[in-house]
């Protein structure tokens, strides 16, 4: 029963509601759970154009590993919070090239 009990709370929430996006996405949901619609007939050509650029990149070797990823934010996150410095190009080039 708390199955019915949500529903009916899905029900009086989606009929006030206002927010355009919000109803379009929930259809876009249930079109997606009818099993014969394709999704990318749902997107925006700015948004197909994206997908294909990136998979451009990838076909390209444009691509970087998760983890270098995973790392330039870690090391973002600790310069934002002030617990690592940064430095100038030309600093940096004086430690490397010992000039």
């Amino acid at each position: 029963m708390a199955q019915e009990a949500l529903k009916l709370e899905l029900i009086e929430w989606l009929s006030k509601l206002d927010d355009h996006e919000t109803i379009a996405y929930l259809k876009v949901v249930k079109d997606s759970k009818s099993g014969n619609h394709d999704w990318w007939d749902d997107l925006t050509e700015e948004q197909k154009q994206g997908i294909e650029r990136g998979l451009k990149d990838i076909d390209q070797g444009r691509t970087i590993p998760q983890w270098q990823q995973d790392e330039v934010n870690r090391r973002l996150q600790l310069i934002g919070k002030g617990e690592i410095k940064t430095r100038s190009w030309d600093e940096a080039k004086k430690d490397v090239f010992k000039r």
